[in-house]
């Protein structure tokens, strides 16, 4: 199907109505198979730099090809690949939040594509794009464009959202 920039225009005005005003995003975790966390979020020396540096992040290194999936609904904000990053993908969450997720093999066509995502949508798969000692889902939420640490915001199942929601 051809894009249809008016029907984007429209989409992404619904999503701005109904979706950005719910409450706080409550995180799923967004790997699902086989993961360990190998680098909190907080200070650290740069495993490439050497240097102190604050980790804005979560490090999983998982196998590569682990599938990688949106912890929330949000809006594909961003699927550009830099020399940093690596292949990487950016949504849009109520309330001025974002999460990224950086070092991926390859993008899903979901994320190539852009527009909506619910929370559990195949995103892309993990790999060592970018500046990266090797495989892992670099993931990093910011709000009003400051990172914050993604751990507080995990723990609740999808009956427990939807009760918090009230929906």
């Amino acid at each position: 199907m051809p894009y249809n920039a008016a029907k984007a225009r429209r989409d992404r005005q619904r999503f701005v109505e109904v979706v950005m005003r719910q409450k706080t995003p409550v995180l799923t975790k967004p790997l699902q198979d086989k993961h360990w966390q190998s680098s909190p979020y907080g200070m650290r020396t740069h495993p490439v730099l050497g240097i102190p540096k604050l980790h804005e992040g979560i490090d999983y290194a998982a196998e590569p090809g682990t599938a990688i999936y949106a912890s929330e609904d949000g809006w594909i904000d961003e699927n550009t690949p830099d020399p940093v990053g690596g292949y990487k993908v950016s949504v849009k969450h109520p309330k001025g939040y974002q999460s990224r997720y950086l070092h991926m093999e390859r993008l899903s066509e979901k994320s190539l594509k852009g527009g909506e995502v619910k929370r559990g949508d195949l995103l892309g798969w993990v790999g060592s794009t970018g500046r990266s000692t090797g495989p892992h889902l670099h993931f990093v939420l910011r709000r009003d464009g400051r990172s914050v640490d993604p751990q507080p915001y995990y723990g609740m199942t999808d009956e427990q959202v939807r009760k918090y929601r009230g929906f």
